[in-house]
């Protein structure tokens, strides 16, 4: 679903970032004719690396590389002209604003279309990052480029040689790096020092055993969450569902903050649930998608701030919600659910919000969002489908 911000009514000029006028068709297929017979752009195509278009001044595609087609399963070009990258390559925004792809409000944080819009702008190369997010039989895929735009002049045409270079597998490179070298250190050190306490002072044991089971228990937490990342982007998962409480599941949440650093715990508040509602899910993906969710709002927060998750029914669903002051920037905003995308500047980050939409959409078929304001704060959510009484 998408995001409570009223980004996707697009102004009087259907567009909030590139232009959204078309080539008529006369031309565009004069165009295309054109590049399939000029030997410079047929060189390029057979000669680039990547995934390499020829686009019109309006953004359009006019032909495109082999490793293109096989890519996106067409036999000929012709199926794409005409097109605009995010829609040949099924960008889950390329239908957000009339105009299509590069008009949406998201589309001004894209990299593709800021690198086609600068090069045509100054007539010179643009290198950026693209990251894409695209619905493909009812499947989130996420997929990371590396894009360069270059304006190339012949005769009187100004066309731009778009190429796209797939970095998903540095990217999951980074993640795991950051996974192993950063994120399970830490807790490793932790549970050295656990352990070296227990030897000096065994009359604590029940305590620091506690700590040490909390660690190992966030420890193994990150491992498994790649795990079914990697999983249930391949479509790979077994999901088995189960009914539980409510208040199992919060129960599970204050469980699992008890062995984070005391100044973030005192932030948090769970509001107790005393009913006996019941839901059908599967509780530990579930919980992963609320850990990220309070992970996410913890560190938007400062001292004297608080972070509350409670659950409610809304519109018949069962929803649990995590809030915390301060809103959002626009920008950030618009890429919050995109995998590596993070606003912190390590290499690694940025699966937390990306594995909520993975795990509470495609995985427990629910809704996943949030809204964001100065006033109200920022509250994420997630309903579920409410199949007991």
């Amino acid at each position: 679903m998408r995001t409570d911000h009223g980004f996707m009514q697009a102004p009087t000029s259907d567009t909030w970032f590139a232009p959204a006028e078309r080539a008529h068709q006369m031309q565009l297929q004069k165009m295309a004719a054109y590049c399939l017979q000029n030997p410079i752009t047929q060189i390029i195509l057979d000669s680039v690396e990547g995934y390499v278009l020829v686009l019109n001044e309006q953004r359009q595609i006019l032909a495109a590389n082999p490793e293109t087609l096989r890519t996106l399963n067409i036999s000929m070009a012709e199926a794409i002209v005409g097109m605009r990258p995010g829609e040949a390559f099924h960008c889950d925004h390329s239908n957000d604003a009339p105009g299509g792809c590069g008009t949406s409000k998201p589309c001004s944080t894209c990299g593709a279309a800021i690198a086609i819009m600068a090069s045509q702008k100054y007539n010179q190369p643009t290198s950026k990052e693209c990251l894409m997010s695209v619905e493909r039989n009812n499947r989130l895929e996420a997929h990371e480029f590396t894009v360069r735009a270059s304006p190339l002049k012949l005769d009187s045409h100004n066309l731009t040689i778009f190429v796209l270079q797939d970095i998903n597998a540095e990217k999951r490179r980074d993640v795991l790096e950051m996974l192993f070298l950063h994120d399970l250190s830490n807790v490793i050190t932790g549970l050295q020092g656990w352990s070296e306490l227990l030897l000096r002072q065994p009359q604590d044991a029940t305590l620091i055993a506690q700590n040490i089971v909390s660690l190992s228990t966030r420890m193994t937490h990150e491992i498994q969450t790649q795990r079914l990342i990697m999983q249930a982007e391949k479509g790979e998962q077994n999901v088995y569902l189960e009914k539980l409480r409510v208040g199992e599941i919060l129960d599970t949440m204050k469980a699992f903050f008890k062995g984070y650093p005391a100044d973030r715990v005192h932030r948090l508040f769970i509001a107790p649930e005393g009913s006996s509602t019941l839901l059908t899910t599967n509780p530990a993906l579930l919980t992963r998608v609320l850990v990220n969710m309070v992970k996410n709002a913890l560190e938007a927060t400062t001292t004297g701030d608080q972070v509350r998750i409670w659950y409610e029914i809304r519109g018949g669903r069962h929803c649990f919600v995590v809030h915390n002051p301060g809103k959002i920037p626009e920008e950030i905003a618009l890429q919050i659910f995109k995998r590596s995308f993070s606003t912190k500047a390590e290499p690694g980050r940025g699966l937390g919000t990306y594995s909520m939409k993975l795990f509470g959409e495609q995985v427990l078929g629910g809704e996943v969002g949030f809204t964001t304001s100065e006033e109200e704060g920022t509250s994420f959510f997630i309903t579920l489908p409410a199949t007991d009484a």
